[in-house]
């Protein structure tokens, strides 16, 4: 399996997971924990992964990170709504 194979199937199983042990990642992909330990270090340095203590977790979204998510969304939804909508109309958020 080339690397770029198992960076894509590492990513996988940690999005699936939220996290893994190299134990477990190493047994998965039939190969070695040195390989693994190598690899996260590897995507931990490009930012794909989260390097933790025995293994690895997905990225958790800072708060700039998400707030930058909602404001896409809203713009994204007010694009769409925006032709339905009229000078001095009232809009209310239902929950």
């Amino acid at each position: 399996m080339i690397i770029e194979e198992r960076y894509s199937k590492i990513l996988e199983i940690v999005k699936e997971k939220t996290r893994a042990s190299y134990d477990f990642l190493a047994k998965t992909l039939f190969v070695s924990e040195s390989t693994i330990r190598r690899d996260i270090e590897a995507m931990s340095e490009k930012g794909m992964i989260s390097k933790i203590h025995g293994g690895a977790s997905i990225i958790e979204p800072t708060t700039q990170d998400s707030s930058v998510y909602i404001r896409e969304n809203k713009c994204a939804i007010s694009t769409e709504v925006c032709p339905y909508v009229y000078y001095c109309d009232k809009i209310q958020a239902f929950k």
